[in-house]
């Protein structure tokens, strides 16, 4: 058995324990195509078969896609799919789920138009650390700047690459205004909270340098502990 599917099976197995124990009658998890999750409705039901499940799916959905559509036998489908969109839920309709509820209830990320109707238009742009991604995607909004005047860009620099830099490579900017702001100092509580910082040693490090959903790693905290390992592993630590 391989390691995905053990951990498959596991993650099952401890819904269906938490269901036993708790007399859940609803049971809700992400809907994309994963494995476990035609496990988990799979071993829930095992538990208590009176159980409804329900699926949300919340990344894109296409038409090509297989296991997501995919018809099991019922016990390994969802009682309801919710969808974040109008354009999955047309999909799952077409779909062969027989005894599957379909039912659009929208997205969290999603603004109503009466929202954001008089607010101004801005656009964060935030390329990663390579020149040419820069430049790119800087003359790419300066050309819609020009196009759509009511549009504003922010322009955010991966903490690795400056501007200076790129007005060097770049005739555009070199000749740009004087636009850019820079940080010069950090914050008095950013400040005041490293002081709390007990420890004498620090291990400081970056991963995806922008702020992913709940629930992402974009800071890949495995990739940290195995470059932290190879990194001090012959280092001999005094125990205090």
């Amino acid at each position: 058995m391989s390691t995905d599917t053990f951990n498959t099976h596991r993650i099952a197995m401890q819904v269906a324990d938490l269901v036993r124990k708790t007399g859940a009658k609803f049971i809700v998890t992400t809907y994309e195509g994963d494995a476990w999750e035609r496990l988990v409705y799979f071993y829930a039901r095992e538990a208590n078969p009176n159980i409804k499940c329900f699926g949300y799916q919340h990344a894109a959905v296409f038409k090509h896609q297989h296991a997501i559509k995919r018809p099991l036998n019922k016990k390994y489908n969802p009682d309801v799919i919710l969808t974040s969109g109008l354009t999955g839920k047309d999909i799952f309709k077409q779909g062969q789920l027989q005894g599957t509820t379909v039912s659009c209830i929208g997205s969290p990320k999603h603004s109503y138009s009466s929202l954001v109707k008089d607010k101004n238009q801005c656009c964060l742009v935030i390329p990663e650390v390579f020149v040419r991604e820069c430049l790119s995607l800087f003359d790419l909004s300066i050309d819609y700047a020009k196009k759509n005047l009511n549009q504003k860009f922010i322009w955010r620099l991966h903490p690795g690459m400056s501007f200076d830099k790129l007005k060097s490579q770049s005739s555009i900017l070199k000749n740009f205004p004087n636009i850019f702001k820079k940080t010069k100092e950090f914050s008095t509580d950013f400040v005041n909270e490293m002081k709390n910082v007990e420890e004498t040693f620090n291990f400081l490090y970056v991963g995806h340098w922008l702020q992913g959903d709940v629930g992402k790693d974009r800071k890949d905290t495995g990739m940290l502990v195995k470059v932290f390992l190879e990194t001090f592993k012959n280092i001999v630590c005094p125990i205090v």
